[in-house]
């Protein structure tokens, strides 16, 4: 869907509105009026962005689909820049009891290193990605996954070791990759990969299916003759297969002769009477 398409008036209308909130913040806060239309812009084309993703992953575009996109959204007060406080500070009168101290020759406050608390605070408080971007915990999955299928299969003379580091490699990866399929899902359009996230879900149960079924194919002697029939089967339908292609091509084989162009019925002018007959 191109961004530019014009959508029904209730949508137009729902997203002019939140826009409008956001300019009459800006205004009341006293922003330029440059800075408020290129704020206004930039808000309009990121809802235009999210609908787009929403739709792509297979979204109806409806009303409760752009109010969910907009609920998303920072609140429009968070739009406007602070403005820095005019007031001039206060300066507390000191007691001085002799003479002036110098303030060069003050000792310096050590500065305290931030707590973790404060770290994981800053943290949580960074801003919001208004972006789409893939996710890396789905990438990682997938290939945790395949390196656990690696030590097993690829290197089956090392002993128990290394099918035991590849179970755990391939819990690890379809962990990961369950977890990053539950956070595209969840991030309103802003996370992508959700095909890989889900192939490294479904590459457990593939691989347990697909080695019950080797197992019973070629360690027991009910899966030999069960393999022995199912490649017999498959010769006779292949051979029957091609012998109708075969009869189909020759029933409708055919080449243009010299005489059969000559015996072309015709048409009689006076009666409408169909005639072959030779020139």
């Amino acid at each position: 869907m191109d961004m530019n398409e014009p959508h029904s008036i209730e949508i137009t209308n729902l997203i002019s509105a939140f826009v409008d909130r956001i300019e009459q913040v800006l205004l009341n806060r006293g922003t330029p009026r440059a800075e408020r239309t290129s704020i206004c812009q930039e808000v309009e084309t990121q809802i235009h962005m999210l609908i787009e993703r929403r739709i792509e992953s297979g979204a109806e575009l409806n009303i409760d689909l752009v109010n969910g996109i907009i609920e998303s959204m920072d609140p429009p007060e968070s739009y406007a820049p602070e403005t820095p406080p005019t007031a001039e500070p206060i300066i507390e009168p000191v007691l001085q009891t002799g003479a002036a101290p110098d303030a060069s020759k003050q000792p310096e406050m050590p500065k305290s290193k931030p707590s973790v608390v404060d770290t994981v605070r800053k943290f949580l408080d960074r801003p919001k990605r208004t972006t789409p971007s893939l996710d890396w915990v789905a990438i990682c999955g997938l290939a945790a996954t395949c390196f656990g299928l690696f030590l097993i299969v690829a290197r089956p003379g090392r002993g128990d070791g290394a099918a035991i580091f590849g179970v755990f490699f391939i819990m690890a990866g379809v962990t990961a990759s369950a977890f990053s399929f539950w956070r595209i899902r969840h991030a309103n359009g802003l996370l992508t990969g959700q095909r890989i996230a889900s192939i490294g879900v479904l590459m457990l149960p593939f691989l347990l299916v697909n080695a019950l079924l080797i197992a019973i194919l070629f360690a027991t002697r009910f899966g030999i003759v069960l393999g022995v029939l199912t490649v017999v089967v498959m010769l006779i339908y292949s051979n029957y297969y091609l012998l109708q292609r075969a009869l189909r091509w020759l029933s409708v084989y055919s080449v243009n002769t010299a005489e059969a162009e000559r015996l072309k019925p015709e048409v009689m002018a006076d009666n409408g009477v169909l005639s072959g007959v030779v020139n």
